[in-house]
C-alpha cells in the first residue's frame, strides 16, 4: 500500500514540476524554473524508487524526503530568505509571500514521513511472519 501511495506522490510531484513551467502561480505558489526542476527531479526519484526499490528503500526515501520537505516548509516561516534562495527566488520573498509554498512543503513532508513509517511497519511485519514459520 505504501509503495502505491509513494507512486502517487511521485507522480504528483513530477506533474507539479511540469505544470509549474506553464502556470508559475499554480495554487498560489511561487514556482520558477529552479523550483519546478526540484519538483520534477524529486517526483522522478520517488517514482523510480517506488517502482523498483526495496521496501527498505521506500521506507528510507519516505523518511528522508519527508524530513527535507518538512524542514523546508518550517524554515520558510522562520528564514524565508534562505528558503527563497534555495528554491531559486533569491531573498526577496517574506514568510507571508511563501506561506502557501511552506504549507504545501509541510504537508508533503508529513505525507512522506507517514508513508515511510507505514512502509517500515509493513516490512517488519513481513519479516516477523517469516521468522515464525
Amino acid at each position: 500500500m505504501s509503495r502505491n501511495f509513494m507512486r502517487v506522490l511521485g507522480a504528483l510531484l513530477a506533474l507539479a514540476g511540469v505544470v509549474g513551467f506553464v502556470e508559475p502561480g499554480l495554487l498560489g505558489m511561487h514556482l520558477n524554473p529552479v523550483h519546478n526542476g526540484i519538483h520534477l527531479a524529486s517526483g522522478l526519484i520517488v517514482l523510480y524508487v517506488a517502482l523498483v526499490g526495496s521496501h527498505e528503500a521506500v521506507h528510507s526515501l519516505g523518511l528522508g524526503f519527508g524530513s527535507v520537505y518538512a524542514l523546508l516548509g518550517a524554515l520558510g516561516f522562520v528564514a524565508p530568505g534562505l528558503v527563497g534562495t534555495l528554491i531559486g527566488h533569491g531573498e526577496g520573498l517574506d514568510s507571508s509571500a511563501l506561506a502557501i509554498d511552506n504549507i504545501v512543503h509541510l504537508a508533503l513532508g508529513g505525507l512522506f514521513v507517514v508513508v515511510g513509517a507505514s512502509s517500515s511497519e509493513h516490512s517488519h511485519g513481513a519479516l516477523t511472519q517469516l521468522n515464525l514459520q
